[in-house]
């Protein structure tokens, strides 16, 4: 009897095993991304939301880019938001998107059961445009450069006039964007330029002004000019009024000419008694005591 117990329990536990195993290793479906939402942005956008559809999901569900587990937001509709930074969208190319499972407990991304299933989202190059919307004047006979800037597309740039030219002299170099050389001609030069990428182009409109170098100053005379000679020495007055005995008595002799200042003196005759002449202002004064002429 005992035996027939012992053979029983045995059975009973091996029963009770294989139910165990067989709930353990039951398996959850592996989720399947379907779409994802932007599938695309700009080269230089900033952190852009996605959201992604796909078959089995639930809040266990993770997004991966290239590999990599996103912190990830569970929706009741059913769908998944992450967020791609700045950093995933600084420069064009692919990202692969896809979906796995976390394992029960696990925290690190390697315990993720990851769908083999992946959807791109591209990162597409940036609008091509000219940034240089204007350049320095140049002056004949002077070296002149300045580079033209572009931004977006796809590098490496190369450069072309497509109307207008440049002052004679000056030369657009197509790898670069340089204008550079001596000019030669004056005038005002409106020209156009286009940049093209590898898969865009743009044109810009500029235009630069020539002007001919400022005329330096005269140097210095070598043997500077002499001054004039002095006119000739005249004496303007020709006449005085009379004077009156016992009256004050004063006149001003002009004159004109030579080189100051002047210096007066009688050379010949006499004045009336009580007059003199005042050699440093030719001012004949006093009172008169005689008559006469």
């Amino acid at each position: 009897m005992y035996r027939i117990y012992l053979a029983l329990f045995t059975l009973l536990t091996i029963a009770m095993m294989s139910g165990c195993v067989g709930a353990s290793v039951t398996k959850k479906e592996v989720p399947t991304i379907i779409s994802v939402s932007p599938s695309k942005a700009v080269a230089g956008s900033q952190n852009t939301r996605i959201t992604v559809s796909g078959i089995n999901v639930s809040d266990s569900t993770t997004i991966l880019v290239n590999g990599t587990g996103r912190p990830t937001t569970f929706l009741k509709n059913g769908q998944l938001v992450s967020v791609l930074t700045i950093m995933d969208l600084a420069q064009m190319r692919t990202l692969h998107i896809s979906i796995g499972t976390n394992t029960l407990g696990a925290a690190k991304p390697a315990s993720i059961t990851q769908s083999l299933d992946s959807v791109d989202f591209v990162v597409t190059p940036a609008v091509l445009k000219i940034l240089t919307t204007s350049v320095p004047s140049a002056v004949v006979k002077a070296p002149y450069t300045v580079t033209l800037n572009a931004q977006g597309g796809i590098a490496p740039y190369t450069w072309k006039l497509t109307s207008g030219r440049l002052p004679a002299g000056l030369d657009l170099t197509a790898s670069t964007g340089v204008i550079s050389g001596t000019p030669t001609q004056t005038g005002q030069f409106a020209f156009s330029v286009q940049v093209a990428g590898s898969s865009s182009t743009a044109v810009g409109a500029l235009n630069i002004k020539s002007s001919a170098a400022a005329n330096p100053p005269a140097p210095p005379p070598v043997n500077p000019p002499k001054p004039p000679p002095p006119s000739v020495l005249k004496i303007l007055t020709t006449s005085v009024p009379p004077a009156v005995v016992k009256a004050p008595y004063a006149v001003t002799l002009d004159a004109q000419g030579g080189i100051a200042p002047y210096t007066w003196k009688l050379t010949s005759g006499r004045l009336p008694a009580g007059l003199n002449l005042t050699a440093s202002t030719g001012v004949i004064s006093g009172t008169p005591t005689q008559t006469g002429q």
